[in-house]
């Protein structure tokens, strides 16, 4: 993903930090759809199967379960596609990153966008000094100390997904306690 060899050892870490946070938020979000899926799925199967049998009725039929198993089992799979594979299999490149820092740190005014872009092997056209990268470098490298890169994740979607697959996680336990 990274092809600058030249960058700041900070600025590199920064974005290695990032991009590696960036993947296990994936991975979370996920993996919380995936159980929110499966628990819910559950819990209406076992509304479909039990109820009518308290009312008086029959079980369900074969074909019915066979078919809400064939419909979680493509809900699930369109999730782990779209969700977890599409997402991972993104590129992240630096300049992205630095841009998605910056725009949770406005002290940083571009430096860190500048040093990556202009720091990027095979980029021609642009005309710039060493002195000018290397004070761009300086100035960007003394702000990473004030970055927070917990700063840029938002905890709603998660959390959303937490309150959903929760309640159904310790209901499901509790169920299978008694």
């Amino acid at each position: 993903m990274s092809s600058q060899q030249h960058l700041d050892p900070g600025l590199n870490s920064l974005l290695q930090t990032l991009r590696s946070r960036i993947r296990r938020y994936i991975v979370c979000d996920s993996l919380l759809a995936v159980v929110a899926l499966v628990l819910s799925a559950f819990w209406i199967g076992l509304a479909l199967d039990y109820l009518p049998v308290q009312l008086g009725g029959t079980e369900m039929p074969r074909l019915a379960r066979t078919l809400l198993l064939g419909a979680v089992a493509v809900g699930l799979i369109a999730v782990l596609i779209k969700m977890l594979a599409g997402r991972l299999h993104r590129p992240l490149p630096d300049d992205s990153l630095a841009l998605l820092v910056e725009r949770h740190h406005p002290s940083l005014g571009g430096r860190l966008v500048t040093a990556v872009q202009l720091n990027e092997e095979g980029r021609t056209g642009d005309s710039h000094s060493k002195h000018l990268l290397d004070h761009v470098h300086a100035e960007a490298a003394s702000e990473i100390d004030k970055v927070d890169p917990n700063k840029v994740f938002r905890l709603q979607p998660l959390l959303h997904k937490l309150a959903i697959a929760g309640p159904l996680a310790i209901a499901a336990l509790v169920f299978l306690i008694l």
